[in-house]
């Protein structure tokens, strides 16, 4: 380790004051870098380039110390620098970077589309907020115009205070008897969608594997869809029928939870 450090330091510092060294430095930079390309999006046709050009590059690579031969595979992963960084934001185990690294193109179209809903669920807090301070406004000018007509009346309408409250009082009772009954055809009708949310409920939680007699979590539910969706793609090995009832199910759950 020591030796390595100082070897690491006494071609920095000639790469420093040796321009000449310097361009031998990038030149091995960019040739791993051009040869890294071939490991992009692999085909047999590259494998089999990547093979052939190996024969000749290793013993050169070997030879030339593990400080310049780090150079160049350096240059060779600087072409999977954004795709590494991707698979490990997205994957939350071992077995997810793996499938990320196995099936690219389902973890390509997974990543994006839970980007489409991270920016669908940010886009429905954001008019929830709108929505609530909109609310909120228009009940405290509601409290402002009671108020300010609570404060013009004068003392002449003393007397006609006592049949105004007779007259609220009745009215209180027409809109709590009004509410009432409001409140008994809501519990009504939900008493009635019920037994059809929760077949549509249990028909989804059982798509995702799910158990629909017990209660899940929004993340449980989500870690369970994860795993579901990711077997259901079609590019690791599912159908698409299975993958629309997985996404459908997740959408519906979601929007519940």
């Amino acid at each position: 380790m020591i030796n390595t450090l100082a070897d690491l330091k006494t071609i920095a510092l000639t790469a420093l004051f040796n321009p000449a060294f310097l361009v031998v430095l990038l030149i091995l930079f960019f040739a791993g870098k051009f040869f890294g390309k071939l490991t992009k999006r692999l085909n047999i046709w590259k494998i089999l380039a990547l093979a052939y050009f190996s024969l000749f590059l290793y013993p050169s690579v070997r030879d030339a110390g593990p400080i310049l031969g780090g150079i160049f595979l350096l240059g060779m992963a600087s072409n999977h620098t954004r795709l590494i960084f991707s698979i490990f934001g997205w994957a939350q185990s071992l077995g997810d970077v793996i499938y990320a690294f196995r099936y690219r193109r389902a973890f390509e179209d997974l990543r994006r589309r839970e980007q489409e809903q991270e920016r669908q669920a940010h886009e429905e807090r954001r008019r929830a907020y709108a929505e609530y301070d909109r609310q909120s406004q228009q009940q405290q000018g509601w409290r402002d115009d009671a108020r300010e007509h609570r404060q013009g009346k004068g003392k002449a309408e003393a007397g006609g205070r006592s049949a105004g409250r007779g007259e609220s009082a009745r009215a209180g009772r027409g809109a709590r008897s009004g509410s009432q009954r409001k409140r008994t055809n809501q519990q009504q009708n939900r008493t009635q969608q019920a037994p059809a949310q929760n077949t549509t409920r249990d028909r989804h939680l059982q798509t995702l594997g799910l158990k629909p007699s017990r209660e899940y979590t929004a993340a449980e539910i989500k870690k369970v869809y994860r795993k579901a969706v990711m077997k259901a793609h079609p590019d690791a090995g599912g159908t698409q029928g299975e993958f629309v009832a997985v996404v459908d199910a997740w959408e519906w759950l979601r929007g519940k939870s």
